[in-house]
């Protein structure tokens, strides 16, 4: 294997896995913090993104022969989160907002990603739709809940305004990337984004600069 091509794939995995990893950080934080259903189901979404965090991060390790455990151990400086997942935590809304438009990018990604022609890169795209495709319904169902009502549907806005601007980073590609992108073991960036587009606007009324579209009183 061409030496570029293998760091390409290792540097792949390794940002997969940081973004599921510190996303399911990002939901389990609100573990506890109240009795409402839908944060005990947030938490267990954090949970199916660390699981599936544990897949690349395995994957890399055979790679580079080395223990997965300890990618989840690093200094904070060493982590290669996208610019959205980077972002604190914040209020609900913005909480439903970024996992709302991270589970739709998941299922672009996915829906795409099992037709590559990297096995493993196949496998764990298989392997993680279904979990992606459960939480884009619920998270997409919040959403719901916050149109009936005014006050908490200017909160969802006050949320997206924040997370969608970060949002375009999703789909931009390294100079590494070029050489999977070259070879269509990932998915274009521009096919992922014209996907999850659809995904945004079909699902969770959202336009293309993160507008809320209408109020959903059902």
């Amino acid at each position: 294997m061409i030496p570029e091509f293998k760091q390409a794939l290792e540097e792949y995995a390794l940002a997969r896995a940081d973004d599921q990893f510190t996303l399911g950080q990002r939901a389990l934080a609100w573990k506890g913090r109240g009795l409402a259903i839908e944060k005990e189901a947030l938490a267990r979404i954090g949970q199916d993104e660390q699981a599936h965090a544990r897949l690349w991060y395995a994957w890399l390790a055979e790679m580079r022969g080395q223990d997965p455990a300890r990618y989840s151990m690093r200094p904070a400086a060493e982590w290669r989160c996208s610019p959205l997942v980077a972002l604190p935590g914040g209020d609900w809304a913005f909480t439903i907002a970024r996992q709302f438009l991270l589970d739709a990018w998941e299922v672009a990604w996915t829906g795409l990603a099992v037709a590559s022609p990297q096995p493993r890169i196949a496998e764990i795209a298989a392997k993680i739709r279904a979990d992606e495709i459960d939480h884009l319904a619920q998270t997409s169902a919040w959403l719901k809940r916050f149109g009936r009502s005014a006050a908490r549907r200017r909160q969802l806005q006050a949320g997206f305004d924040v997370a969608w601007p970060h949002t375009e980073a999703l789909f931009a590609a390294t100079e590494l990337d070029t050489w999977l992108l070259d070879a269509k073991v990932i998915p274009s960036p521009a096919a992922t984004r014209a996907a999850w587009l659809v995904l945004v606007g079909n699902v969770g009324n959202v336009d293309n600069v993160g507008r809320l579209i209408k109020p959903d009183q059902t």
